[in-house]
């Protein structure tokens, strides 16, 4: 019950409500591992609303998932991302790495992965590994797409990033992430007047806590 609560919590921003459910679901069920990556989902959630200061609570939550069911890729990609997000680079790219051992044809992980190669100044393996995830790359998936785009901006090749983003955007048109996406591309080419508009589209959606400072901040900058 309260793991349901808090998914439809979470489809209503309602995000202390979201964490207060999810810790109560994984306090009755301590060793689920999909409570503890619910838990740790809903931690992320409230360190981008600035509802927790730290990145540690979600980290610690990722790896109980991990440690109750080693052998599911999604949990270990999971743990990647939020190592990402804590700046722990070289444990992400393992974790991504176990994760494509899992699950090997998600092109998603390959991306994710080519994002911190760039980050620790190794962009021949990023190139790689982008390589790697197109070789399996499904294109209706809206996620990888999404995560190649970033990949391409680490390595700074901004009109990649906008080919991949248009892909992702016509497959899911209301997501906010990929004009936000759009917007730092069309930002970095100089294109200020499609930065405006990128970064505009999100400011007249629904807010949800937490992203219309930055948005605000970058549009201000075109």
């Amino acid at each position: 019950l309260f793991a349901q609560r808090s998914e439809i919590q979470y489809h209503l921003n309602d995000i202390t409500s979201t964490l207060a459910d999810a810790q109560q679901a994984a306090r009755l069920e301590n060793d689920n591992a999909w409570y503890q990556r619910k838990l740790a989902g809903a931690y992320c959630s409230a360190k981008y609303a600035g509802l927790v200061p730290t990145w540690d609570k979600a980290v610690f939550h990722a790896e109980r998932a991990v440690s109750l069911a080693p052998n599911n890729g999604n949990y270990h990609a999971l743990l990647a991302a939020v190592l990402t997000e804590a700046g722990q680079h070289r444990r992400a790219v393992e974790h991504f790495q176990r994760a494509n051992d899992l699950s090997p044809q998600k092109a998603g992980a390959h991306y994710q992965c080519a994002v911190l190669w760039c980050r620790m100044g190794d962009q021949a393996r990023a190139r790689e590994e982008i390589r790697r995830g197109n070789r399996v790359l499904d294109s209706s998936d809206h996620f990888a797409l999404v995560r190649r785009a970033q990949a391409f901006q680490e390595l700074n090749d901004h009109r990649s990033a906008l080919e991949s983003l248009a892909q992702a955007e016509r497959l899911f048109p209301s997501n906010r992430g990929t004009p936000w996406l759009r917007g730092i591309s069309h930002l970095a080419l100089g294109e200020n007047e499609a930065a405006v508009t990128a970064f505009t589209n999100i400011l007249n959606r629904e807010e949800t806590p937490g992203y219309a400072q930055p948005t605000q901040k970058h549009r201000a900058l075109a």
